[in-house]
């Protein structure tokens, strides 16, 4: 599969000429017509047998692989799909012939390495959630020491090397037409699965894969044409019985993904992870065209399709992985997990619950500012919406964005606003402990960052503030260390470690690290303003003083005025989100 051309080409050839598979035909199409001389003395000269066509232009691997239906004639045998940039090993094709007979499989891959390194794993094939989302298992620059050569069944393979089938090919009718790249290999393996036929990984069978796609096609390097085609397909192949459930849930991963996106500086990938469900969905004459062509393969019911795919949200499980991933790498653990760092924290925890059992059993006493809630969270909402303030003589004024957020926090609850209440409260104490945790990451001592932890934990100050129902100074507890260890991040103030002092990645954030930070940042203080403005401006004022500290006591005056500057920004955010609430706190 050619266009333009890849320079590996030769090198792809020479792999398959050298197969030991004795009954091998070679079909090379190129979907440039103006390439197809060219490519043709190319390919002649490592296999003069081979046969080149050209496809008059560029519709996408998927759609141009469909054109073997109509060039090769017969149903028996195989197709080896493959793009231009991968090169076999000499039994590669010989053991996928063997284990689909074996096996009685429909569809087969090899395992993909990395073309220069191939120590390095690429592929073992897919599992694949409800979403459509994949996930390889592998980590990044995973080694191979033979622990995925176990043969085994999968959901979905790569398209960039798969033996199926000719006659399951042509029954199902190929690759989907309206896919030209981004997800059509799961589109087809899905639907393999529909037919019945078992999808395999060959780990004995080993291939190179160049992964080029990016720097041949810049152009076509999409996310957000890849999550519509995902979704499109999760809409087309799933059974009506679960696709209501199954579309709730996309469009709720959806939303989050493109939160979760926002907040790491990338507005663009956010507005595409919205879009896409828009797009997918409202193609309804391809989904039902789809929809058609399933039910006509179908011989598989929906359940046992379901019972192949992994429970829960592949993204998510990626997520909390990457998370991980980047804790251990900038060493700014939440929580250590040594046997004495989880000791301690069980301990802090005991005491957390013990000391708040009055509250968690009887709930939170309507004492100073710690007010009890309306029951309904859609008065809340109504409240926020009329403008109208009821306090005293009430009056006509912005309301509390906090009435909002309480508001919509109580619908998710299921109108459980006494559990709310109750679970925050607790929650502000736990999450001061957490930012202190990340806070005092700045040293490698272990020791060192427990006692911060214990010594912030044996404050009375939170105790003190729930005891008088004083609220401001109970989210001020929680907040700061938050505030503080974003605001450090930000401005690079110190490293995050002594022993990592050179690195520059945790130093000197790069321009989109301090993007997500500072956007984290106005969010926390936005939702803190939101309730209690006082707490925010004192946050924000530790901050300031926080950086300036740094400075004088021989830190970067380039890193203080960076954490004054994220301050400035964080108190401006906070108020342009509020408004017009803000509008309110500002004049008094």
């Amino acid at each position: 599969m050619v266009g333009p051309p890849s320079p590996d080409l030769e090198a792809t050839l020479a792999s398959l000429v050298a197969q030991d598979y004795p009954a091998l035909q070679l079909l090379v199409l190129v979907t440039q017509d103006d390439e197809v001389a060219a490519i043709s003395e190319r390919v002649r000269s490592i296999s003069p047998q081979a046969h080149v066509r050209g496809i008059g232009n560029d519709v996408g691997f998927g759609p141009a692989a469909n054109q073997v239906l109509k060039l090769v004639e017969g149903d028996g045998g195989f197709f080896l799909l493959m793009h231009d940039d991968v090169a076999l090993e000499p039994t590669a094709v010989r053991l996928l012939v063997e284990e689909m007979f074996r096996s009685n499989a429909g569809l087969a891959g090899p395992k993909l390495v990395d073309w220069d390194e191939p120590r390095v794993l690429s592929s073992v094939g897919f599992d694949v959630d409800r979403f459509g989302e994949l996930d390889d298992g592998l980590e990044p620059h995973e080694i191979d020491q033979e622990q995925h050569d176990a043969v085994r069944d999968v959901f979905a393979l790569s398209s960039a090397c798969l033996m199926v089938r000719a006659d399951l090919f042509r029954r199902i009718g190929g690759f989907e037409s309206s896919i030209a790249f981004h997800g059509e290999a799961l589109d087809l393996c899905w639907r393999v699965h529909l037919a019945g036929a078992r999808v395999l990984v060959v780990p004995s069978a080993v291939a190179r894969h160049h992964h080029q796609f990016a720097e041949r096609r810049p152009d076509l390097v999409s996310d957000h044409q890849a999550e519509t085609n995902r979704i499109s397909t999760v809409s087309s192949l799933t059974g009506a019985a679960r696709l209501p459930f199954v579309i709730v849930g996309v469009l709720v991963l959806s939303v989050a993904s493109a939160v979760v996106s926002l907040v790491r500086g990338r507005p663009r990938i956010a507005g595409g992870r919205l879009l896409a469900p828009l797009l997918a969905l409202g193609d309804v004459v391809s989904i039902l065209r789809r929809r058609r062509a399933a039910r006509a393969i179908r011989e598989v019911p929906d359940r046992e399709i379901a019972d192949l795919q992994v429970s829960g949200s592949v993204r998510w499980g990626r997520f909390t992985r990457h998370r991980q991933t980047i804790d251990t790498i900038d060493r700014t653990p939440t929580v250590d997990r040594t046997p004495l760092a989880l000791a301690t924290w069980a301990v802090l925890v005991l005491l957390l619950l013990l000391g708040s059992r009055q509250i968690i059993s009887g709930g939170v006493r309507p004492i100073g500012e710690l007010l009890e809630i309306p029951n309904s969270p859609l008065d809340l909402i109504r409240s926020y919406l009329s403008g109208w303030w009821d306090r005293g003589l009430g009056s006509t004024t912005a309301q509390p964005t906090g009435l909002f957020v309480l508001g919509l926090t109580g619908l998710l609850s299921f109108a459980q606003m006494g559990f709310v209440q109750t679970f925050g409260v607790v929650a502000l104490v736990f999450g001061g402990w957490l930012g202190m945790a990340r806070l005092s990451a700045v040293t490698a001592n272990q020791r060192a960052r427990l006692i911060a932890v214990v010594v912030y934990a044996a404050v009375p100050l939170p105790y003190a503030a729930i005891a008088s129902g004083r609220t401001a100074a109970l989210v001020a507890y929680s907040v700061i260390p938050w505030v503080l260890h974003l605001g450090r991040r930000f401005s690079g103030l110190g490293s995050v470690v002594a022993e990592d002092a050179d690195d520059e990645s945790i130093e000197h954030p790069s321009t989109s690290q301090r993007v997500a930070l500072i956007a984290k940042l106005v969010l926390l203080v936005a939702l803190v303003a939101a309730f209690v403005p006082s707490a925010a401006v004192v946050a924000l004022v530790a901050l300031v003083v926080f950086s300036l500290s740094g400075a004088l006591a021989g830190g970067s005056w380039r890193a203080a005025g960076l954490g004054v500057a994220a301050s400035v920004v964080a108190f401006t955010g906070a108020v342009v989100l509020n408004l017009p609430w803000s509008t309110r706190w500002i004049e008094s």
